[in-house]
């Protein structure tokens, strides 16, 4: 997880660790300025949270309520990038490559991508939340059986 938090840190100042060789044609879009933020803190929440759930491997509830926030969290991060409708553009100054293949088109399709993957994504976290709250339901409805009580007298 500190490598992953690492890698977050350095992606601004070295797009290539993101978007690989397409870092020399495509920039991010200004949306991503907005969402950078959340996407550190939700990182740095779920480093913590794997710390504690190491730590206290026993608080359910506590765990299934931090687990939806944080895919709640992560929701409102991937509705937030939807809106953008635009997730990279093309380098200033970048022109296609001999073979008549039009920059547009090629932002197009990554953007159509990243709408595709970003869809998919903010419908996983609702999945998950409901996952975690039909978890903490099932609890509250199992009765704790008489003889799993700890003996006061041993």
């Amino acid at each position: 997880m500190f490598v992953c938090f690492v890698w977050l840190l350095l992606v601004p100042q070295a797009p290539f660790l993101l978007l690989g060789p397409a870092a020399a044609i495509v920039d991010p879009a200004p949306v991503w300025r907005s969402v950078y933020v959340p996407i550190v803190l939700i990182t740095l929440a779920t480093a913590v949270w794997h710390v504690i759930n190491f730590i206290r491997p026993y608080w359910t509830t506590t765990r299934s309520l931090s687990r939806a926030a944080l895919h709640g969290a992560t929701f409102l991060v991937f509705v937030a990038l939807l809106r953008g409708n635009e997730w990279f553009v093309a380098k200033s100054g970048m022109t296609a490559s001999a073979r008549d293949v039009d920059m547009k088109d090629i932002v197009d399709l990554i953007n159509m991508g990243c709408q595709i993957g970003f869809s998919v994504a903010a419908i996983m976290s609702v999945i998950e939340i409901l996952r975690e709250l039909l978890r903490l339901r099932a609890r509250s409805q199992v009765p704790v059986a008489a003889d799993s009580a700890p003996a006061g007298g041993r």
